[in-house]
């Protein structure tokens, strides 16, 4: 029950409608209430924000790693690709598409999970593998393609920074 007194209450009126609510019950004024919520928010953040946050910094970590990988592994291929008159800029498209295949591909799994996690949710799909209070929105899709386009971004620095301030003879020269 919520109790809001009128602005020309006087004192005195107000104390025995709170010395009644004390004698039926328990009460708690919106100030209480604030700072509870607040407490009880910071509770929640302190709880479950730091697993996510971890997993996070992992797979960026581990995207930016694999990409780095692949693009050692593939630089043999690179070089042939200059010898032949491909371009820098052919070279660097080729590179972005192969990352950018990777972040679009896990992109549209977590794009897939967020629309359809209403539908597994009320079909009784996802009762036994998260809460049924987890917030998934549409919204964060924005988030989602903004983080993958930081990831793309991220891991095609170490590609570019191998490739652009090299000439054709120190690329062909270095051992993959």
């Amino acid at each position: 029950m919520l109790v809001r007194f009128k602005e020309n209450s006087s004192l005195a009126k107000r104390q025995q409608v709170l010395d009644y609510l004390s004698k039926i019950g328990s009460y708690i004024t919106y100030d209480e209430l604030i700072a509870n919520s607040d407490k009880f928010i910071l509770n929640m953040f302190n709880r479950r924000l730091p697993l996510p946050i971890f997993m996070l910094i992992i797979s960026t970590f581990s995207f930016i790693s694999v990409t780095a990988l692949a693009v050692n592994s593939k630089l043999k291929d690179y070089r042939v690709y200059f010898l032949c008159g491909c371009s820098r800029k052919k070279c660097m498209a080729s590179i972005f598409s192969a990352v950018g295949l990777v972040g679009l591909l896990s992109g549209l799994v977590n794009t897939l999970y967020v629309f359809l996690y209403p539908f597994l949710l009320r079909n009784g799909y996802m009762r036994y593998i998260t809460d049924s209070d987890m917030a998934m929105e549409k919204d964060m899709i924005l988030y989602i393609i903004f983080y993958i386009l930081l990831c793309i971004g991220l891991s095609l620095l170490i590609p570019l920074s191998r490739i652009s301030r090299r000439t054709l003879i120190q690329i062909y020269g270095e051992k993959p």
